[in-house]
């Protein structure tokens, strides 16, 4: 292609022939008005044409080689301030391959070219490139390696990230048909800048670090504590609670001051709060191993207000906070920011769940059981928890202490005998060790069983007589005679394994400390009759509500418990706790007994029978007696029932339990309240 073409160059060098033109046709009118004045202006534009002529072909290639030259310099100039730019800078093509980089980005990174972004700055994938505008991704980690001295060193640097898709045809001919273009055209571009953080992300941390964390710590059971030990102790064993929490604080280079006698409001650098946090907030229990008489252990409960524009902030995020830690009973810790907390409990649920429970003595929780959002935590009866922050006289006090329903005893946070509810466990476990299959045929024992003479005259008894004793029956009818022979199949070594397994004798991974759930008051199941109890959920098996609730949920995940949360971070997607606690196949045999409890005519659930939502569950009623002639021991209520059906509009697994349902119905008790609140919450068939 003709450089010269179509430039204003050419058109320059060109504009004196144009003139020529022109005075040629002037020649012509001089003709017609004097032929001799138009002969001699002839002759000069002759003289003039060749004269433009012999300079224009001897300017042209000169011109042309001072253009080239020009534009060379000019290229050299561009690239040579690209290359000696400061700033790290790199050319990708559309798959997110390194092309060509400047020095800058060559010093920080080495040898570069055929390799991916991704492999140098693994957090930058492909799913990050730009489609069609540019975009920016803040503190990018990158971990250098340097020499120091005769050592290596690892540096860690953080980078602001530019990236910007070039398209090749905004800047050539469009009538350029190359294959070099057309290649270029198909992988457009991608210019990277990266703009060093790493100052500013160690001022952003420092500043964070030094920013103040607004803390309030309560005794909880002040007066009560008090009222446990002699009058010449009571001083003392406040002075030593005083001196473990001023040491607590101090510890962390903070400020503490008594308020009250039972309230203290502490001050520290936001940087020690994760040293405290990995100390699992030892004050908590360091503050019940004291001990001068008294039966029993102070606790204490502590809230951290943190990240608040404001130390006002900071205060009323402590308040709210501690204002959460008296709710769900006291002993414990809470850190709340000073920005909003989500939380992913239904208050509509909430409400409806403690309306329908608030004269009993029980506990509810309720989940989503394909994510693991936590719908519900209540217990019953409660009290007004505006009254601890406001500040409460004697009298409250005492009222809330000595009521005999105990308001103030956090529910959902403890153990139960789980009775019946428990016997879908032992169904999955013994399917799992092959102890029995679904379909074996139990026997038909009456109304009363033992194994042998062996255990005198202590028998296992059951309400229904019904065949074949297979699984699906014996959960539709709670037989307890069968679940007993189940667990003795079972063994007690391969129970406590795998009760182990499913999150037995461990903490629940949850936002609030729940109580562990148990197989034995000690380190075994002792008996062969203790065996035989914990299979239908007698014996000294206790569990906590939302522990069961996560076990349920294997039954709706292909076996796998899904970990409960509470807190809301925007996302719905769900986290396994425990991966294949039981196969699909056994999920399968279980459901069935499960779905049959609510859903045939003979089920203890049927009460809870809906047309248009399927649901299935486990009632379950847990006698407290200290002999098996006992008749003034209490009974407890239970009622599991979910939705089966993974697209209905809300979901839910729900788990209520009722203290003391002997004479009012057993667990109908429960059916009948739980019936009630789905009714509102999946609304009216």
């Amino acid at each position: 292609m003709d450089i010269m073409k179509k430039t204003k160059i050419e058109q320059y060098l060109q504009g004196p022939l144009w003139a020529l033109l022109i005075l040629a046709f002037v020649d012509i009118v001089f003709f017609f008005l004097d032929i001799r004045c138009g002969v001699i202006l002839a002759v000069s534009l002759v003289v003039f044409l060749v004269f433009q002529m012999i300079i224009y072909s001897r300017s042209k290639q000169e011109i042309i080689k001072e253009c080239m030259d020009f534009m060379f310099e000019q290229s050299q100039v561009q690239n040579y301030l690209l290359q000696q730019l400061p700033v790290p800078y790199a050319l990708l093509d559309g798959n997110g391959m390194i092309i060509w980089s400047n020095d800058a980005f060559h010093k920080i990174v080495g040898e570069n070219r055929g390799k991916s972004l991704q492999q140098i700055f693994p957090n930058l994938n492909r799913n990050l490139l730009p489609s069609d505008v540019m975009h920016s991704i803040s503190h990018i980690e990158y971990k250098k390696k340097c020499k120091e001295g005769d050592k290596e060193k690892e540096q860690t640097l953080f980078y602001k990230v530019e990236m910007n898709r070039i398209r090749v045809e905004d800047f050539s001919d469009e009538n350029d048909n190359s294959c070099s273009r057309q290649m270029l055209k198909d992988n457009d571009l991608i210019a990277v800048y990266f703009f060093d953080q790493t100052l500013l992300k160690k001022y952003m941390e420092q500043n964070e670090n030094q920013r103040m964390v607004i803390g309030l710590i309560y005794i909880d059971n002040y007066e009560e504590i008090l009222d446990d030990i002699d009058a010449v102790k009571r001083s003392m064993l406040i002075a030593v609670a005083d001196r473990k929490i001023n040491k607590f604080i101090q510890n962390v280079s903070g400020v503490v001051k008594r308020t009250e006698r039972d309230k203290y409001f502490v001050v520290f650098e936001q940087k020690y709060l994760d040293k405290i946090k990995e100390n699992k907030f030892s004050i908590l229990d360091e503050i019940k191993t004291i001990n001068l008489g008294n039966s029993m252990h102070m606790t204490l409960s502590i809230s951290f207000g943190i990240n608040g524009n404001t130390y006002q902030e900071n205060y009323e995020a402590a308040c709210a906070g501690m204002d959460l830690a008296l709710g769900r009973g006291g002993d414990q810790a809470v850190k709340k920011d000073g920005e909003d907390i989500h939380t992913t409990i239904d208050g509509d649920l909430q409400s409806t769940l403690y309306e329908q429970f608030k004269e009993d003595r029980g506990c509810s929780v309720a989940l989503n059981p394909y994510t693991g959002e936590v719908l519900a935590l209540v217990s019953t009866p409660s009290y007004d928890n505006n009254d601890f922050v406001r500040g409460m006289d004697n009298s409250q006090w005492s009222a809330l202490n000595e009521n005999e329903d105990r308001p103030l005893y956090n529910r959902f946070r403890q153990t139960w005998c789980p009775g019946s509810t428990f016997k879908p466990v032992i169904a999955a476990i013994g399917l799992k060790v092959g102890a029995f299959t679904a379909n074996d045929d139990f026997g038909n024992e009456g109304l009363a069983w033992q194994k042998d003479s062996s255990w005198g005259d202590y028998t296992v008894t059951t309400l229904h007589d019904y065949a074949p004793v297979i699984l699906k029956n014996a959960l539709i009818y709670s037989d307890n005679i069968y679940f007993a022979k189940a667990a003795l199949k079972i063994g007690a070594d391969q129970l406590m394994q795998s009760l182990n397994q499913i999150g037995f004798n461990q903490e629940l991974p949850f936002d609030i400390k729940m109580s562990e759930s148990q197989y034995s008051n000690t380190d075994k199941i002792e008996t062969e009759i203790q065996l035989a109890d914990s299979g239908y959920g007698q014996g000294q098996i206790l569990v906590n509500p939302l522990h069961l609730a996560s076990i349920y949920t294997a039954f709706l995940n292909d076996g796998n418990m899904i970990k409960p949360y509470l807190h809301a971070d925007g996302s719905t997607s769900s986290e396994i706790w425990i991966k294949d606690a039981f196969s699909p196949q056994i999920v399968l045999e279980v459901m069935e007994g499960l779905e049959g409890v609510v859903n045939n005519p003979e089920g203890t659930g049927y009460g809870a029978c809906r047309e248009d939502i399927r649901l299935a569950g486990k009632t379950g009623t847990a006698e407290l007696k200290a002999t098996k002639e006992d008749t003034s021991g209490t009974e407890i209520g239970w009622f599991t029932v979910f939705t089966t059906d993974r697209d209905t509009e809300n979901p839910i697994l729900l788990i209520s339990m009722v203290e003391n349902v002997k004479d009012i119905g057993g667990s109908g008790y429960v059916v009948e309240k739980d019936k009630a609140i789905l009714d509102e919450y999946l609304g009216n068939e």
